[in-house]
Formats: C-alpha cells, sequence, structure tokens
C-alpha cells in the first residue's frame, strides 16, 4: 500500500509539472524596443590659420587694407533659430582691425562684413534653421595705420554657434 500512495503521488506531481515544463519552452522569435535618441548638435569648426600681410600704401596714406579667405563647416539640427557670433582673443595693438564676412549657409542669413573686437561677441549670421554645410566662405580684411610698426599680430578668432 506505501508503494502504491507513493506511486500515486509520483504521477500526481508529474501530471501537475508537466504543463508547467511543457509552457517554458522558448518560442522561434523575439522582441524589444530599440530607443534612439537625438540630442541638440551645434557644432562649427573653421579651416587653418590665416595670414594678411600688408605691404602697400600710397604716399601719405595708411597701408591698403588687404583681404584674406578662409572656409568654415557647420551643422545644427536646433528646432530654435541659430546664430554665428565671433570674438577676438584680445585687441589688436595700435590701430589694427580686424573685419570678418561669413557666407551663410541656405538656412541663414549675412549680416555682412563686421568689425570685431574682444570685448562683445559680434553677430555675423542670423536665422539659422537646422542645416549641415561645408565649404563656406569666410573672408577677413585686416586694416592698420601708418603709426603702426612693423611685426606680426596675432589674435584668436573664436566662433560660436547659440540661440538667436
Amino acid at each position: 500500500m506505501k508503494q502504491f500512495i507513493v506511486l500515486l503521488l509520483a504521477a500526481a506531481s508529474f501530471a501537475i509539472l508537466a504543463p508547467a515544463s511543457v509552457s517554458a519552452q522558448a518560442s522561434d522569435d523575439a522582441s524589444h524596443d530599440v530607443s534612439i535618441i537625438v540630442q541638440e548638435i551645434n557644432a562649427i569648426e573653421v579651416g587653418g590659420n590665416v595670414d594678411i600681410v600688408l605691404d602697400a600704401a600710397a604716399p601719405g596714406e595708411a597701408p591698403t587694407p588687404k583681404t584674406a579667405a578662409s572656409t568654415y563647416a557647420m551643422t545644427t539640427n536646433s528646432s530654435a533659430a541659430r546664430k554665428i557670433t565671433a570674438i577676438l582673443s584680445a585687441e589688436y595693438a595700435g590701430n589694427i582691425q580686424l573685419s570678418v564676412e561669413l557666407d551663410a549657409p541656405s538656412t541663414g542669413q549675412s549680416v555682412g562684413q563686421q568689425l570685431l573686437n574682444a570685448s562683445d561677441a559680434t553677430d555675423l549670421v542670423t536665422d539659422i534653421a537646422p542645416t549641415s554645410e561645408t565649404d563656406l566662405g569666410i573672408t577677413y580684411t585686416a586694416e592698420a595705420s601708418a603709426t603702426d610698426a612693423p611685426g606680426t599680430y596675432t589674435q584668436t578668432v573664436t566662433y560660436t554657434i547659440l540661440a538667436q
């Protein structure tokens, strides 16, 4: 009789556990969600260093202003309008001045040639909507007076993309 009860309990346990083990089998497919998070991007890069040589003047006049060119690339995906500003690391000595004009990307507006300084960032391009562009033009114009001593005068120009 004891053996019969043990066999009966074993059979009952198998009957109860068997469906659970059958339902635990792996299916032939699986899935999950993949989220892609795009964050705001505002990036700008300029070409190499620029040299502008002021080497001529008409008698009795200041050195003739000269221009030089470079390029920049930029990307913004911001839903709010952006602008590009520039500022000098320090003022140039004497009467030396540097102006700059940026070609606008297809979604912005250039404000034209602007004199740069070290105290306030100067707006150069405004109303920029999302875009990604390369080989956009930068035109620098340097000026000096006859009282500025010969030498090399270097300052850093920093460009920034920010909210309008």
